[in-house]
Order: structure tokens, then C-alpha cells, then sequence
């Protein structure tokens, strides 16, 4: 008998691919992101933020497999990917995280090299300065408590979990449904009404959350990272002002117009998430 594992099961082809990851079998190390037109990668990131993506690897020993991650600051550091243990997933699946001091990652697999660049966006690059108060050391910006970025971790077409910083502009509503019904207020005791308690009183049926969120202008390459997560299952935000957690949202666009910047010149996109649960806890 034989035993079939999958390691990552929410990804998805299209009718003209015949392979999950076109051109390579299972044992291959790769990034587990769509590649650039010169073999390489990229991974939307902002100021102040954490990023992540997952990287594939079949690494069989301590020195051919190697990671070199180079900071801002220009100094870098240097590993190796640990060698598959058989019946083991563990070290199959890799996960990279990349705080803001990161600038660049260099993947050596056994000879076959890849960088993975790591985009920042600054929130407050468009953001007008207002004066210093009085005894701030630097000036302020409007808003600045929630002048940080939305962090969308998705499922991405490799079934993999990747990350992407929606810095511009974002915006906050909330929606309800509800009904109404009559109930009975009379004091039977001194056979009167009050005008305080609600006669006509509302039953909050549901109650959503929603977020409209924009990137920065961006790469032409990351049109299609955006693709797959309009199409993704599995989205979390990081909203900071919010919650610290990751929240589950769904993508409610239904569709997402591909530009590219030879018809659109500067590429930019808005999004509109649903928190994927009722804002107002119903379950009492």
C-alpha cells in the first residue's frame, strides 16, 4: 500500500493549468508566491509591520539549502533550511517572517538562487503634518492612531499563507438589520403607562463590520498576488486600532479589473473586507 499526503490543500488551478505549481513536481523547493518575470519574488510590506510568506523546500542537508536575510541597516544574516525528516511535515512547509528591518531575501536550493524582495509602505507618506504640541519632540499627523496599515494574511493560490499591506486610506461602517415588535407597558398596579419604557421596541437581527482599505501604488507584479486574494477562502486582517489579533474577513468585491502600467500608468486598488462574523455578539 502506499500513503498520499497533502500538504497544502485550500489552493486552487485554473482550467488551463494541469499541475498545482506548473512545471514543478512535489519534491521541489520554491517560494510558495507567484514569480516575477525575472524568477523572483515579492512581498508587500509596511512601515512598523511584520510580513510573511511560505517557502516549499526538500532541503536533504545541512549546507545546500541556504537563506540570506539582508537588513536595511545593510548587514545580514545567513541559515540553512533544516533537512526533511521523513513522515514529517514540519520541515517541509517554511514560514517567513519579515519584520520592517528586512530589506531582501537570498534563497540558494541546492544551486537555483531566487531573491524575494521585501516592498515598504509608509502610511504616513501621504499624510500632511499638523504642529507640534506643546512639548512633543516631532510633529504629529491627523489621525495618527489609526494612520497604520491593514495587514491581510490570505490562503493564496499555492495554498500557502501570505501576507499584503494595505496602507493608504481606510474607513470603518457599521450596518445592522433589524425588526421591531409592540410589547405591553401598562403598571397594573396604579393601572397606568410610563413614558420610559419602549413600547415599540427593536430586536437586532444582524450586524456587520465592514472595511474599505486602498494599497499604495504598486508593482505591476503584485496584480496578481491581488487576484489571488480576491479568490482566496481564508482571509485575516491585522486592523491595529481594532484588535491585535488577526480578525476572519471575507473579500466582498466580485471582481477585480487586471491593470498593468503601460494602459494604467500607476497601479492602485481598493478593497472592501467583512469581518466574517456579527459585530454585536448574538449568541447569548
Amino acid at each position: 500500500s502506499s500513503t498520499e499526503t497533502y500538504l497544502a490543500t485550500e489552493g486552487y488551478t485554473t482550467h488551463t493549468e494541469a499541475v498545482q505549481k506548473t512545471g514543478d513536481t512535489f519534491l521541489d523547493t520554491y517560494v510558495m508566491l507567484p514569480q516575477d518575470m525575472y524568477g523572483n519574488y515579492r512581498v508587500a510590506g509596511a512601515e512598523g509591520e511584520t510580513s510573511l510568506c511560505q517557502v516549499m523546500t526538500n532541503a536533504t542537508n545541512y549546507t545546500d539549502w541556504n537563506v540570506t536575510v539582508n537588513y536595511t541597516n545593510g548587514s545580514s544574516t545567513s541559515y540553512s533550511y533544516t533537512p526533511v525528516v521523513t513522515g514529517s511535515s514540519n520541515t517541509i512547509i517554511q514560514t517567513l517572517l519579515m519584520p520592517d528591518t528586512v530589506d531582501n531575501v537570498d534563497f540558494d536550493f541546492d544551486g537555483e538562487t531566487y531573491t524575494l524582495y521585501h516592498d515598504l509602505f509608509d502610511c504616513n507618506k501621504y499624510n500632511t503634518p499638523i504642529p507640534e504640541p506643546s512639548g512633543s519632540s516631532r510633529p504629529t499627523y491627523y489621525n495618527e492612531s489609526i494612520a497604520k496599515p491593514v495587514m491581510l494574511n490570505y490562503v493564496n493560490k499555492l495554498g500557502a499563507k501570505n501576507s499584503f499591506a494595505f496602507t493608504l486610506k481606510h474607513t470603518e461602517e457599521i450596518t445592522s438589520t433589524s425588526e421591531s415588535f409592540k410589547r405591553n407597558v401598562v403598571n397594573y398596579d396604579s393601572l397606568g403607562s410610563t413614558n420610559v419604557k419602549h413600547a415599540s421596541r427593536k430586536i437586532v437581527k444582524a450586524s456587520k463590520q465592514t472595511f474599505t482599505i486602498n494599497t499604495d501604488y504598486i508593482n505591476e507584479y503584485y496584480v496578481e498576488q491581488l487576484e489571488e486574494l480576491i479568490l482566496s477562502e481564508y482571509v485575516w486582517a491585522k486592523i491595529s486600532h481594532i484588535s491585535s489579533e488577526l480578525i476572519p474577513v471575507t473579500i466582498i468585491d466580485k471582481k477585480i479589473v487586471k491593470k498593468n502600467h503601460l494602459n494604467d500608468k500607476l497601479i492602485q486598488y481598493t478593497f472592501t473586507i467583512e469581518v466574517a462574523r456579527d459585530y454585536i455578539n448574538t449568541i447569548r
